[in-house]
């Protein structure tokens, strides 16, 4: 269910907010119909576990006082809280963001590549891949994981790299071979913020001093696992440094 709810701000103004209470499944399932519809988030505060961002940047000021609901028992613990060490791999350079981003789903339906993506695992599982065009750097490049547009289940991700660069064809039968394990990111509770990186397999590895193309495979880790993101303005990216 979707609701769309009238606030009353600035000596009576009325704006309207959009407040969203879908399953998570259903949300899985409308992914590819939303895509183009994330808008820029405000810069401060950052709304929590909200997926449709409002396009009220003139009273960016007031959305503290406005409500979102998700239906998903999900804390907004931080997740730093639990005293899990965390491996340095803070961004050290400018951010490269995927070029190509497209989900895969075990059985169908065949979607296009896509800004909107996700790994998912409840009654069926969808991996993402991922296509990087990295400009030409002598020094290092470093793998990381942010902003997410929310996370439930194990919150886990698991990074491989791909046999070649994928395709707008791909699909669960017929994509790059799954090569080499990365590392594995945890999500925070709310998906904001960067990822935790429990296992670091070459999450920061040597640049090349040519432009390359380099694919990567995103899969969900235990029997939940539901994380979308926005490849335009978080998720997995690269710096280099």
């Amino acid at each position: 269910m979707t609701r769309l709810q009238e606030c009353r701000v600035d000596g009576g103004k009325r704006i309207n907010s959009l407040s969203v209470s879908l399953n998570i499944d259903i949300f899985f399932a409308i992914l590819p119909s939303i895509q183009g519809q994330l808008l820029q988030p405000p810069p401060l505060p950052r709304i929590l576990l909200t997926f449709i961002y409002l396009p009220i940047s003139t009273h960016s000021h007031l959305l503290p006082t406005m409500k979102f609901t998700l239906i998903a028992t999900i804390s907004i613990l931080s997740t730093l809280a639990s005293g899990m060490t965390v491996l340095d791999i803070s961004r050290r350079g400018p951010v490269i963001r995927p070029s190509f981003g497209k989900m895969v789903w075990e059985g169908g339906p065949f979607t296009e590549p896509m800004n909107a993506i996700g790994v998912y695992r409840g009654a069926k599982t969808a991996v993402v891949l991922l296509g990087f065009i990295l400009p030409a750097c002598t020094g290092h490049c470093t793998i990381s994981f942010s902003d997410a547009i929310f996370a439930a289940g194990s919150r886990k991700l698991q990074l491989f790299t791909t046999g070649r660069y994928p395709s707008r064809w791909d699909d669960w039968d017929h994509r790059p071979y799954r090569d080499v394990h990365k590392g594995t990111f945890l999500v925070p509770v709310t998906g904001l913020g960067p990822a935790i990186a429990e296992e670091d397999f070459g999450l920061t590895f040597q640049c090349s001093s040519n432009i390359t193309n380099r694919g990567f495979e995103v899969v969900p880790v235990g029997g939940t696992d539901y994380v979308p993101w926005d490849i335009t303005r978080g998720g997995l990216s690269i710096t280099c440094s």
